[in-house]
């Protein structure tokens, strides 16, 4: 329950149901589908695993028992250390501490990719009686930057995460992670694509004199479908009412004369996908859109805030659990 707090705001929902599979429904009326939500908490190793959850394990290996799993022995071992301050004087002496043998660094996103591929292929078990489901993994393996530090999501949005997400049944991915310094800090993986897409797009497509004028909203939206599923992103066409939008999973967006907004149909019903209309362009004119989009997006990254605070920090639903 306290890593669905990080994500979502219960006080919304009329009724929160634990399940097995998925682990929760989130209902805002006891009428309401409602829809699921499955967690998974995602670590470096099992011997991590382990050290994090065997109760009172970290203690009894420094008291000298014995790993629990022959893994364990060379993946956490235990050794003796002697710990200095800046002028060289001993602070402590044969202090028992926990190694962490790392294993080679993958990208964040790679490792994502590995869990959101375990998680996919057991979708088809869960109750079918939902609007969709969506994952939610507690990773702790990596630290999520600050909601307001300015970065970049090419470590996270890789193309192996990319090609889960575009196969992944679940209607939108939320990876939470602890933030250095501060609590834990929550990223929406299909949102924060298309944003990186959509932005990228407009900035691309500055050199094209007119082409907001050159075409009705219904071939501009075509036109960054096609160049989103061009640049790994398997975007939909659909229609938020009246308008068209491109759509990808739980999230939207739609360009307009006020610029480019972002729709979040996460809690509810996704919009239908329609037929990818004409682009009201010539082919040539179109290539042209399309590789000058793709060479701007291989050699520019979206630069900006890339995680949202945690609706409840872990410690605070704790905290409230044992009043």
């Amino acid at each position: 329950m306290a890593i669905l707090r990080t994500v979502y705001d219960l006080g919304r929902f009329s009724k929160i149901v634990p399940r097995d599979v998925p682990d929760f429904s989130l209902h805002f009326s006891d009428t309401d589908a409602g829809f699921g939500v499955e967690i998974v908490e995602a670590y470096p190793s099992e011997s991590h695993a382990r050290l994090l959850n065997v109760r009172n394990y970290a203690t009894k290996l420094f008291a000298g028992e014995p790993h629990i799993h022959k893994d364990d022995v060379n993946r956490i071992p235990v050794t003796e250390v002697t710990v200095t301050d800046k002028d060289g004087n001993v602070k402590h002496e044969r202090m028992r501490v926990i190694l962490d043998e790392q294993t080679p660094k993958q990208k964040i996103g790679d490792r994502l990719a590995e869990t959101i591929n375990a998680k996919s292929e057991k979708h088809a078990t869960y109750a079918n009686d939902y609007r969709h489901v969506n994952l939610v993994i507690y990773c702790h393996e990596y630290d999520g930057p600050a909601p307001d530090k300015q970065s970049t999501l090419e470590n996270l949005l890789t193309r192996n995460l990319l090609k889960e997400l575009n196969s992944s049944p679940f209607n939108e991915v939320f990876v939470t992670s602890t933030c250095p310094g501060a609590d834990e800090v929550y990223q929406p993986l299909r949102l924060l694509a298309l944003i990186e897409a959509s932005y990228l797009f407009v900035h691309a497509l500055r050199d094209f004199d007119g082409i907001f004028n050159l075409t009705d909203k219904d071939q501009f939206a075509s036109i960054f479908v096609r160049a989103a599923r061009a640049g790994g992103i398997h975007a939909d066409y659909a229609l938020d009412g009246d308008a068209p939008i491109a759509n990808y999973g739980g999230v939207g967006v739609r360009f307009s004369d006020e610029g480019i907004q972002i729709l979040d149909h996460n809690d509810y019903r996704s919009p239908v996908p329609q037929d990818l209309p004409d682009s009201g362009l010539d082919s040539e004119t179109l290539d042209k859109i399309l590789e000058t989009y793709i060479d701007f997006r291989l050699n520019n990254n979206f630069l900006g805030p890339i995680s949202f605070p945690a609706v409840t920090n872990i410690r605070d639903s704790m905290n409230h659990a044992e009043r």
